[in-house]
C-alpha cells in the first residue's frame, strides 16, 4: 500500500510498518518465518513513518501528512504490542522522519525541528531546522546514534547531527559535511 516500509526488532520479533498498519514476522525458522501483516492499525487518515522502541514499548511516529509540510498533525505513540490501542500518545506539530533512542529518551528528527521525550515527558523541541536541514521523508534509516549525537541525512546532500560528537564539544546542531 506503500513504498515505504520501516522495521524495527523488538522483543524477539520485526515489526514493520505499511501506511495504517504494523505487521510483525515472528517465530523465525530455517524454513520460514510466521508473519502477521496487520497486528496493529492506526486511524485510517495516519501514516507511520518510523518506528523505535524504549525498552518496554513499541514506538510509533505516525502522521496525516504524506510529505513534508508546515504543522503537520503527527504523533508519538507507545504501544506495549499486546494491547488493542495505545499505551502512551504525544502530538507533534512537524512531519516526524525518524525516532531514535538518545540518552534516557528519544529524538524525534521531524522536517523543521527536533524533539527530544520519554514515556513520561511530552515532546519539546530542542532545535528548529531550516528547509532542507530537517530529516527526509520516508526515510526513517537516514538517521542514528553516534556517540552523544544524533545524526541525520538532511535534504539530499547534507550530513546534520545535534548531540556531541566528541566528547570535548559542546551540545550543538553541526552540519559536519555536505
Amino acid at each position: 500500500n506503500t513504498t515505504f516500509h520501516q522495521t524495527h526488532f523488538f522483543q524477539g520479533a520485526v515489526y514493520f510498518g505499511n501506511l495504517a498498519n504494523l505487521g510483525k514476522i515472528y517465530s523465525v525458522t530455517g524454513s520460514g518465518a510466521s508473519t502477521n501483516s496487520n497486528v496493529f492499525d492506526f486511524p485510517d487518515d495516519y501514516t507511520n513513518t518510523c518506528l523505535e522502541d524504549d525498552g518496554n514499548y513499541l514506538i510509533a511516529g505516525i502522521t496525516k501528512s504524506r510529505g513534508p509540510t508546515l504543522n503537520a498533525d503527527s504523533r508519538v505513540v507507545y504501544w506495549d504490542t499486546i494491547s488493542s490501542a495505545y499505551t502512551r500518545e504525544w502530538p507533534i506539530r512537524d512531519n516526524i522522519v525518524s525516532i531514535r533512542k538518545y540518552k534516557s529518551g528519544n529524538i524525534a528528527v521531524c522536517s523543521r525541528g527536533i524533539y527530544y521525550f520519554d514515556f513520561q515527558t511530552k515532546p519539546a523541541k530542542l532545535r528548529t531546522l531550516g528547509t532542507g536541514n530537517g530529516g527526509r521523508y520516508g526515510f526513517p534509516e537516514s538517521s542514528d546514534v553516534f556517540n552523544e549525537s544524533i545524526i541525520w541525512g538532511g535534504g539530499d546532500t547534507y550530513l546534520m547531527s545535534y548531540g556531541k560528537i566528541i566528547p570535548e564539544a559542546p551540545t550543538a546542531f553541526f552540519n559536519p559535511f555536505k
